[in-house]
């Protein structure tokens, strides 16, 4: 991201990358969650998310639920409402006790760009909740989201990984859970805040006349 910045121009002398720190959910708990299996994928609908192999992966697991998250309008828009499997919902904006209620059940959550460089918030959600997160394997993503089940967005792959989760729940909830506890990745995040918060406390200096 540091790069990209530059190369649009940025001053790197007024550049200071700080990454999304996960949220907190309270309480987590390792084991799997009640009933169906149950993949939550948070989108906007834009043309670096993967939606429609999502759907079709969701297709060859009718006894898995995916809940995708964010504006109906334009996901219709898109023409992803049409020829659905029955066990994909578009749920449109939810209310935030309500998204929460859902990643609390959710036995995943799928953060899926083709794009490097873009930091995905659902991510750094699902590791506040401690849930096991399968996620686009850019370069950045690997490099923020080791505990990840990282696949190539390919339909195989989103089969696969969904599998994987299903049937060993606990072991990718506790490395999640690893991740978001670790000392590693609290004091990277306070290293990289600690010059933003020298730079914000600083008073500037008023121009000379």
């Amino acid at each position: 991201m540091r790069t990209a910045a530059v190369n649009f121009g940025v001053d790197a002398r007024n550049l200071h990358v700080l990454e999304d720190r996960s949220p907190s959910f309270g309480e987590t708990v390792a084991g799997p969650p009640d009933g169906k299996p149950c993949f939550v994928v948070p989108c906007s609908f834009y043309k670096d998310e993967p939606v429609r192999n999502v759907v079709e992966a969701a297709r060859l697991m009718p006894d898995y639920e995916f809940m995708i998250t964010g504006p109906r309008a334009r996901a219709a828009g898109q023409g992803l409402l049409h020829d659905l499997p029955g066990n994909v919902t578009f749920t449109d904006y939810l209310p935030v006790a309500d998204y929460d209620t859902l990643i609390a059940r959710a036995t995943a959550v799928l953060c899926l760009t083709t794009q490097d460089g873009v930091q995905l918030s659902a991510a750094g959600e699902a590791v506040g909740a401690g849930k096991p997160i399968i996620v686009s394997d850019t370069q950045l993503l690997q490099s923020l989201f080791e505990a990840g089940r990282f696949v190539d967005n390919s339909v195989e792959a989103l089969h696969d990984a969904c599998k994987d989760v299903a049937n060993d729940y606990a072991c990718y909830a506790a490395r999640t859970i690893r991740l978001r506890d670790g000392a590693e990745r609290n004091n990277r995040w306070l290293a990289q805040a600690a010059p933003i918060r020298v730079l914000l406390s600083t008073k500037p200096q008023r121009p000379h006349a």
